[in-house]
């Protein structure tokens, strides 16, 4: 095999693992922002009761509306706590971590590519290796979104140099 040839190869994969883990990464950030949206929220709601009976002693208006605000902040707060969509959030941060972490890897590894003395040999096996692995890890159900993958493919537009010769206005 050309030497060409093997650095496009190393570099094709290269691009589409660091793309999906720079995804991934923009997806994991994404989840992390909804969940401290909801943990603002729920604090808020089991504060709410507290606050009320607190100036309910000497605000007239919180004396005559302490039970509703008490019953508001207490069930909110309850129902955030219970309905699974936070804890579904937690898993898609894990989730996408997880992959950020394992497309990260496999990019990594495929900077082995560009080591002049490995043999043929071992260049179609790590071809083929790396080619596994990243089908694998793109095999799993949960995809970033398109304005996720776009912003990981501008963050390696960003990048002042890029492995294996590559040129992304090719």
């Amino acid at each position: 095999m050309e030497r060409s040839a093997i650095d496009k190869k190393f570099g094709d994969i290269w691009l589409r693992a660091r793309h999906n883990a720079l995804a991934n990464l923009e997806a994991a950030n994404n989840a992390k922002k909804e969940i401290r949206k909801y943990e603002v929220i729920t604090s808020f709601l089991i504060v709410l009761p507290i606050i009320s009976i607190t100036l309910s002693k000497v605000c007239l208006f919180f004396a005559k509306w302490d039970v509703v605000f008490s019953i508001i902040g207490s069930v909110g707060a309850l129902f955030l706590t219970l309905v699974g969509f936070v804890q579904e959030l937690k898993s898609k941060v894990n989730y996408h971590t997880k992959a950020h972490s394992t497309f990260n890897n496999i990019a990594q590894k495929t900077r082995r590519g560009s080591n002049p003395y490995i043999d043929e040999v071992e260049t179609k096996y790590l071809i083929r290796a790396l080619e596994e692995m990243f089908e694998t890890a793109k095999a799993n159900s949960l995809e970033p979104t398109d304005e996720e993958y776009n912003k990981g493919f501008s963050r390696i537009e960003n990048m002042p140099r890029l492995p294996f010769g590559l040129d992304l206005n090719e």
